[in-house]
C-alpha cells in the first residue's frame, strides 16, 4: 500500500499525495486528495412548508449564494449533534423533528469525507436569536424554491440529494 505524503495543511484541509500504481491510467504517477472534516447539510423546513435557505458569500465563486444550512462536525461531536448547532449557528431555528436521511462522499473522485444529510421538520425561530455569522436567513416555498434550481441559482449540488432523499423517506411535497 502506497504511503500518504501531506504537501499542504490549513486549519479547514489538508492535501496529501500518493503514489499509486493499481490502475493503468494512475500508474507511477501522484494522486492528490484534500483530506476535508466530515460535514452535515440540513433541509429545514418551517411549519408552513416553508423550506430555509441561507445566502452568505464564499470566497472561491466571489459572490452571494443560496444554500442550505451546513458546516462540519466538531470534534467527538455526532452528525445529528452537528446539524442541530449547525442549523442554529446559522438560522436560529430549532426543528420539532429531526430525521437522519442518509450520507455519502460529496466529492468522491478528488475529497476525503463524508457528508451526513438531514431533514427537519417543523423548525422554529428560537426567540431572542443573536447571529454570530453574516448569513441571512430566507424561508422560501417550494415552488420558489423549484424555481430557483431550474434557473440554475442554486448551485449546491448536495441540496438536491438532500431534498430527493427527503421526498423519497419522508414524502416531502416537492
Amino acid at each position: 500500500m502506497a504511503k500518504n505524503k501531506l504537501e499542504f495543511k490549513t486549519e479547514w484541509f489538508r492535501i496529501e499525495s500518493e503514489n499509486v500504481n493499481y490502475t493503468k491510467s494512475l500508474k507511477e504517477k501522484p494522486f492528490y486528495r484534500i483530506v476535508i472534516p466530515d460535514g452535515v447539510m440540513i433541509l429545514a423546513t418551517k411549519e408552513d412548508g416553508k423550506i430555509l435557505l441561507i445566502r452568505q458569500y464564499r470566497q472561491p465563486t466571489k459572490s452571494y449564494t443560496l444554500e442550505l444550512p451546513a458546516g462540519q462536525i466538531d470534534k467527538d461531536e455526532s452528525p445529528r449533534k452537528a446539524a442541530i448547532r449547525e442549523l442554529y449557528e446559522e438560522t436560529g431555528y430549532i426543528c420539532k423533528k429531526f430525521n437522519f436521511l442518509g450520507a455519502g462522499a460529496p466529492w468522491i473522485d478528488r475529497a476525503k469525507c463524508k457528508l451526513y444529510l438531514f431533514y427537519g421538520q417543523g423548525a422554529v425561530k428560537k426567540k431572542g436569536f443573536k447571529p454570530k455569522e453574516d448569513i441571512q436567513v430566507i424561508p422560501i416555498s417550494v415552488e420558489k424554491f423549484k424555481k430557483l434550481a431550474i434557473n440554475g441559482k442554486l448551485q449546491q449540488l448536495q441540496s438536491f440529494a438532500t431534498i430527493f432523499l427527503a421526498k423519497w423517506k419522508f414524502g416531502l411535497d416537492i
